[in-house]
């Protein structure tokens, strides 16, 4: 078999992170399926190190990280590795025959990166303190201005009135006291004086003064 012929064989090119899992879906011809199937890596199907090898059909084998599984009804066999290595990457085959026909052969490349760490910024934006606003109804205020006036009247008219009120029981108290003491001092004076004449004729004249006088 030339070299012209092996650049034609199929192809599988796969990419994975590390620690993740690869799989691989390899091909065969429908007079393959009772064939043993193998996975191995190597550059050249000539010299290629075995991973798994099996003639079960719709069982899953296993040999380390690598398992493998054959369905014949679609005449496909799938291969995976688990926990993906750096060292992992490279050329790997596929084939369900060893009579070297590079139909029965698929190339699978497989290349093992790091894993995207991904950096989230949080912004965090804060907020202002919340702040309280009173508000004086004009109303309200007109309202306490004129309450505050209206007790200042009260009092004041309240003040009067007792004012007033004093005033008047010093002066009647005054009046009967002035009355009381008054009659004390009152003095009555009567003079009286008769004068008779006696002539032929008879005439008799009497007068009488009073006088009284009052001190206070």
């Amino acid at each position: 078999m030339s070299f012209a012929d092996w650049r034609d064989v199929k192809q599988i090119n796969v990419t994975g992170q590390v620690g993740e899992t690869a799989r691989f879906t390899c091909k065969y011809p429908d007079d393959n399926k009772s064939n043993e199937k193998f996975f191995c890596k190597g550059d050249s199907p000539l010299i290629c190190e075995d991973k798994l090898r099996t003639t079960l059909q719709n069982e899953v084998v296993y040999e380390g990280r690598f398992s493998l599984r054959d369905n014949p009804r679609i005449s496909v066999f799938t291969v995976y590795i688990k926990e993906l290595r750096p060292e992992d990457s490279g050329t790997y085959w596929c084939g369900s025959d060893r009579r070297w026909r590079p139909a029965d052969y698929t190339r699978c490349i497989l290349s093992v990166v790091a894993p995207t760490i991904t950096i989230r910024t949080t912004t965090t934006t804060a907020l202002p303190a919340p702040t309280t606003t009173t508000f004086i109804s004009p109303s309200s205020s007109s309202s306490s201005i004129n309450g505050s006036g209206t007790s200042v009247v009260i009092m004041v008219s309240v003040s009067l009135v007792v004012l007033l009120l004093v005033i008047s029981l010093i002066i009647v108290y005054r009046w009967k006291y002035n009355k009381v003491t008054g009659e004390k001092h009152t003095h009555t004076h009567t003079h009286t004086h008769t004068h008779t004449h006696t002539h032929t004729h008879t005439h008799t004249h009497t007068h009488t003064h009073t006088h009284t006088h009052t001190h206070t």
